[in-house]
Order: C-alpha cells, then structure tokens, then sequence
C-alpha cells in the first residue's frame, strides 16, 4: 500500500500528499490481483449483449463515474480493434493472459475476445480518475 501513498498506521493522517509513479502504473498493470480484477470487469461487460462502444462506456461509468467523451471512446474502441486482430493471430497469448489468477476465465466467452476487452478494462481501472480520489 505504499505505493500508493497508504497513509502510516502509527501517526494519524488527515490527508496524504496525492503523487502518481510508475511503480503505481507497474502494479496496476502486472498485479495478479488488478490483472484479475479486469478480468471480472470484462466478464460483465461481455455479459451485456450490447455494441462494443456501449460495453465501454458502460465501463467507462463503472470505473469513473462519468462518460467517457467521444475521443475517448473512439481511442478506446481503435485499441480494442487492435487487441481482437492481435488476440484472433496468437491464441496462444490470449490463453496465457487468461490464465492469470485464482479463478479460471469463463469459457463461454470467446478468448480473443476476453483478452482483447482485458486490456481496456486494464486501461479503465488505470486512469488517474480510478486511481485517485480527491
């Protein structure tokens, strides 16, 4: 929790002073625990029989609490766009990436699919405005 600025247990903290570091991104990004957190989020947003750019946005207000504007949303969907096309050529790192944590990936859900969503729903829950409270 230091890395993200955990306020001591021994000494009362009224507010902590707010710093980002890479160490923040790093674990956000790599952690079992953050890795599968995404994962549970893509599960429900797959869950949704909506259009890809509703299933963000969806998400988007999950994490954030807001809408994401229209150059968010049109990033985000190029970058999913991207991840199925990578995901659909190599299997194999769809498999892999799905096998991160204690629980096992749903297996009606499509594995390039569940992947390429894992990478957003990563991005999602790594922006400032997830991350940070204030």
């Amino acid at each position: 929790m230091m890395t993200f600025n955990a306020a001591a247990r021994e000494i009362c903290t009224v507010r902590n002073d707010l710093t980002t570091t890479p160490l923040q991104a790093l674990t956000l990004l790599n952690n079992k625990t953050f890795v599968e957190s995404a994962r549970f989020l893509v599960e429900r947003m797959l869950r949704r029989n909506d259009k890809p750019a509703d299933r963000i946005t969806w998400a988007f207000r999950s994490v954030t609490s807001r809408a994401p504007s229209p150059a968010e949303l049109k990033l985000l969907l190029a970058d999913l766009r991207s991840y199925e096309k990578e995901f659909t050529n190599e299997p194999g790192s769809a498999k892999k990436l799905l096998n991160i944590g204690e629980r096992k990936a749903d297996a009606k859900l499509p594995p390039a699919r569940l992947a390429a969503y894992r990478l957003i729903a990563n991005t999602l829950l790594n922006l400032d405005e997830a991350i940070i409270q204030n």
